[in-house]
């Protein structure tokens, strides 16, 4: 009995740090709020400037906004974004938004994609590397850790795969990187010499 109160408490202890690294710092990062309108076949065009999108801004060419779409559900939620538009011949299309972080401090960011095109992601213009770290279906999960080097960072995402190629994107998070406090190790330990000392006992 002691010796699973001990394993809570290390469990708590050590979760302790990286709790506070849940906060989405993207607003409506799965795309699912704003004033869609159904523009054709679960679909809605957004050209740059339209504000119907909340959180995001459209830039250089139109993209697609679904809802739902008949053979394209999305990853989180309902709706979902297509960098190609409805012809796949948009190879500028881009969204943007600021977010507000801190100077000096590193960033997780994280999105999904269908694997048959990819987009290009960018802080304040610089090309992140992209590494995959899973996949369910037809998408797969992008992550790559960023520093901030401003209060106001600017994200993009934009189409890499111009031509004849489907670009869909998801579920997409920016949280900051929390280090487990020291002291909080050197407790856990302690935690784990209690445990098997009882275990000897």
């Amino acid at each position: 009995m002691q010796v699973n109160w001990l394993r809570t408490i290390l469990s708590c202890v050590l979760l302790t740090g990286a709790s506070a690294a849940q906060a989405n710092l993207v607003v409506n990062g799965s795309f699912e709020d704003g004033a869609w309108v159904n523009t054709s076949g679960g679909w809605m065009a957004l050209n740059p400037g339209d504000p119907s999108m909340t959180g995001w801004t459209v830039a250089d060419q139109y993209i697609a906004w679904g809802d739902d779409p008949p053979g394209f559900p999305a990853v989180d939620g309902n709706r979902l974004l297509d960098m190609s538009g409805f012809a796949a011949d948009s190879p500028n299309s881009k969204v943007q938004q600021i977010l507000d972080t801190d100077a000096g401090q590193q960033y997780l960011f994280s999105i999904q994609m269908t694997q048959s095109g990819l987009s290009d992601v960018k802080i304040d213009g610089i090309s992140l590397s992209l590494d995959p770290v899973g996949s369910g279906g037809s998408w797969t999960v992008y992550e790559a850790v960023f520093t901030a080097t401003t209060s106001a960072t600017l994200l993009s995402i934009e189409n890499a795969s111009p031509g004849n190629v489907i670009v869909f994107v998801d579920d997409v998070s920016v949280t900051a990187v929390v280090p487990v406090p020291a002291a909080a190790w050197l407790l856990g330990s302690g935690l784990l010499g209690l445990i098997g000392v009882r275990r000897r006992g």
